[in-house]
């Protein structure tokens, strides 16, 4: 059976030094409120974070505003070395990349209703029920499990 094990939240990062707290609710004018530069994100072409980021903008009117200052990167590592080194004014990545960095700080967090849910499933293949699979697939979906899920910022379902 395939359950959602757990999910993640999409977040605008900025340099350490120097990031403020924005509030990126609808009708908000944050992005007045960074500093000139670049924003760094997944190519929306292709790369998933960087697809829900063009969701969440789109959604909230600003991806017109956005795209001529995108910095589009092949990951979400790449966008956080862009924001790490001061090349990107910020960026758009997951709450739980954020967390590992201490180059760069959250600065808000889009809201849920922005993108679609970021979730991350998991299943036992069709004929391949072993014991193993089944108690791999118990633990992860476990309460031991779900307090290493949070310590790295994953919202456990």
């Amino acid at each position: 059976m395939r359950v959602q094990l757990v999910g993640n939240q999409l977040v605008l990062v900025m340099p350490a030094k120097g990031a403020q707290t924005l509030d990126l609710g609808r009708g908000k004018n944050w992005l007045a409120q960074l500093p000139a530069g670049r924003i760094a994100t997944g190519d929306p072409a292709h790369v998933p974070v960087g697809i829900y980021a063009r969701e969440a903008l789109t959604n909230l009117g600003l991806w017109a505003q956005v795209e001529p200052r995108l910095a589009p990167a092949d990951s979400v590592r790449s966008v956080l070395a862009l924001v790490e080194r001061g090349e990107a004014a910020a960026g758009i990545v997951y709450a739980t990349d954020a967390a590992i960095s201490s180059e760069v700080k959250t600065a808000g967090v889009f809201p849920e209703d922005s993108h679609k849910p970021i979730t991350y499933p998991i299943a036992i293949i069709a004929g391949k029920s072993s014991p193993a699979a089944k108690k791999l697939y118990n633990y992860l979906r476990s309460k031991e499990a779900a307090v290493v899920y949070r310590k790295y910022g994953f919202i456990p379902k």
